[in-house]
């Protein structure tokens, strides 16, 4: 019995972003598997330069390595699309080792490469952005006083839909989706579109539990008015024309946004107190 040993790598590469050249190496998932191949009885002691014989060389890889690793894929969120590893042995005539030259000069057999091409799973999210803008309350003297509290207007938006993130990468950026057949799970499953360039597009609707100011249907932030831009502050009276940024201003959600607008600074000037004349009493002598 002719006894040696071959190595089996199995690779892993993410083709999420393409194939070929843009497939991107997952070498922490990436392992090698050293097996014993046997050669029949009747095969001679040294079958490679050019020999020819009867035997044949049988291996399999470990099973049990290579579940776990593409359970450990599925885990992290990945899909598994197409494996070209065999589980369940191959056979080689020694003549066909040689003819597809397989051993190397000093008799060893080289390695065999089995290729796990999967995608980027997703995730099911509702997007969420929201924006606040504050109101001061200034003096028009030189040290610009606060006359009042600020107030922080704020407007709170979810998307309405579907929407899904990449699994892997996390985060806020919304990803085209499309079907693909799990391996792994043996059904359908929803994966990362890279063919669709241009970014999701989101359907928003305000958020009317977290909204505190009005805001119109284009998302703008309307002018302070009412209690949030008061005509007198005491004996300060409102001076809308020295106003600064007391405007309706424009705002555009992005999922994740937290965004603050500029400050709204609404102005007071003092009342002046109004003098009151004294007139003399006139006083009358009787002689």
């Amino acid at each position: 019995m002719y006894y040696a040993n071959r190595q089996y790598n199995v690779v892993f590469k993410d083709i999420t972003y393409g194939d070929g050249d843009k497939a991107i190496d997952l070498n922490n998932y990436d392992y090698t598997d050293k097996n014993q191949m046997t050669m029949a009885a009747n095969s001679k002691t040294n079958p490679h330069n050019g020999q020819t014989n009867s035997g044949y060389h049988e291996y399999k890889l470990d099973a049990d390595d290579y579940q776990a690793k593409l359970k450990a894929l599925h885990d992290a969120g990945y899909v598994i699309v197409s494996s070209n590893v065999n589980l369940n042995g191959q056979t080689y005539d020694v003549d066909q080792f040689n003819k597809d030259n397989l051993y190397n000069v000093d008799g060893t057999i080289k390695p065999e490469t089995y290729v796990v091409k999967i995608l980027r799973g997703v995730k099911k999210v509702t997007p969420a952005a929201s924006a606040t803008r504050v109101v001061n309350y200034k003096a028009n003297n030189k040290d610009g006083q606060t006359l009042k509290d600020p107030i922080t207007q704020q407007a709170s938006f979810v998307g309405t839909g579907d929407y899904y993130v990449d699994t892997i990468n996390g985060g806020t950026d919304l990803v085209h989706v499309k079907s693909v057949h799990d391996i792994y799970n043996n059904a359908d499953t929803l994966v990362v579109d890279s063919s669709q360039q241009d970014p999701v597009k989101v359907t928003w609707s305000i958020d009317n539990t977290k909204t505190k100011h009005d805001v119109n249907d284009q998302f703008n932030f309307e002018k302070p008015t009412g209690d949030e831009s008061p005509d007198t502050i005491v004996e300060w009276h409102h001076v809308p024309a020295d106003d600064i940024n007391d405007v309706a201003e424009k705002y555009t959600p992005q999922n994740g946004d937290t965004k603050k607008l500029k400050d709204v600074i609404l102005i007071y000037k003092q009342r002046q107190l109004q003098r009151q004349s004294i007139r003399p009493s006139l006083v009358q002598f009787t002689l």
